[in-house]
This record gives structure tokens, C-alpha cells and sequence, in this order.
């Protein structure tokens, strides 16, 4: 576990251009429009269900992406950082950041 958090941890400039990119965006590229959900959802639909199945997203990608981080790390850092940011930083960054009734 301390090795992952050491790789974790490591300067963006470090892991390569394409992780230094998707740390400046979460969830997709520049310019992307991929939204799975309808425009202006009621805040109270986000708070009640989708929310919630943001948390339980986020400890299952969670628990997947600790199970393939080693496999992850022989295919080179790129794919490590890339991981991490599809299965744990996307549900992650919806769950806790993003704006309430935001999608």
C-alpha cells in the first residue's frame, strides 16, 4: 500500500504529458461533451439517487482499481495514472465536487 501511495504521489511532470492532462481534467478531455444523464436533472433526483450511486461507484472502483494497480504498474505509469482517474477520480469528483442538479 505504501508503494501506491508513493506512485500516487509523485509530480505530475513525472508520470508523463497525458497524466498531466487528465489531472487538469477530471472526467474526460478538453472539449468533451459525453454527459449520460438528461440536462437540468432536479437537484433533489441528484441528491437522492445519484449521489448516493456516486459513493457506492467510487468504493467499487475503489476496491477494483486496488486488485489491478500491480497489473497497472507493469503496463507502465500511464496506465496506472489513467486507472485511477477513470475508476476512482470520475465517481469521486461527481460524488464531492461537482454541483448539485450539475448533470
Amino acid at each position: 500500500m505504501i508503494l501506491l501511495a508513493g506512485s500516487l504521489a509523485a509530480p505530475a511532470g513525472a508520470l508523463g504529458p497525458e497524466a498531466e492532462t487528465a489531472s487538469r481534467y477530471p472526467c474526460g478531455r478538453p472539449g468533451s461533451t459525453f454527459n449520460p444523464f438528461p440536462p437540468h436533472l432536479p437537484p433533489i433526483f441528484d441528491f437522492v439517487l445519484l449521489r448516493p450511486a456516486g459513493l457506492v461507484a467510487t468504493a467499487v472502483g475503489f476496491t477494483v482499481w486496488t486488485v489491478s494497480a500491480p497489473f497497472n504498474l507493469m503496463a507502465g505509469t500511464d496506465t496506472f495514472v489513467r486507472s485511477a482517474e477513470t475508476l476512482i477520480g470520475c465517481p469521486g469528483y461527481y460524488t464531492f465536487v461537482a454541483r448539485l442538479g450539475s448533470h
